[in-house]
């Protein structure tokens, strides 16, 4: 048997932009950072049992160029699952957020809830 993954969309790519000016655009036009890579931890055999239903909140500080420094704001209970998160969540690659056209730092919270297959 394969081993599973976790099952979680990637950050929404909103827009937090303000009503639009007379020329048409915001006077300080915001547009959230998204994701471009976003690989799915792989979840050994004997952690299945206990990753079965986990969540985990996330903190990702997305940098300018679009990398990421990843922190676990409630993490799971197994210590080991919350490694092997980490360690995959920081290769995730964003689209950084935008502020009047150009790109900035910017914090994404994420609901990342594990399902073994």
């Amino acid at each position: 048997m394969p081993p599973s993954t976790t099952s979680t969309p990637p950050p929404p790519a909103s827009s937090n932009a303000p009503p639009a000016g007379p020329h048409g655009q915001g006077a300080s036009e915001v547009r959230a950072a998204r994701a471009l890579i976003h690989p799915l931890p792989v979840i050994p055999d004997e952690l299945r049992a206990s990753a079965l239903k986990e969540v985990a909140l996330v903190r990702f500080h997305i940098s300018k160029d679009g990398t990421v420094t990843v922190e676990l704001l409630h993490p799971t209970q197994s210590p080991r699952l919350n490694r092997l998160l980490l360690e995959t969540l920081q290769q995730w690659r964003f689209f950084p957020a935008i502020k009047e056209g150009h790109p900035v730092d910017s914090v994404q919270d994420l609901n990342l809830q594990i399902s073994v297959q």
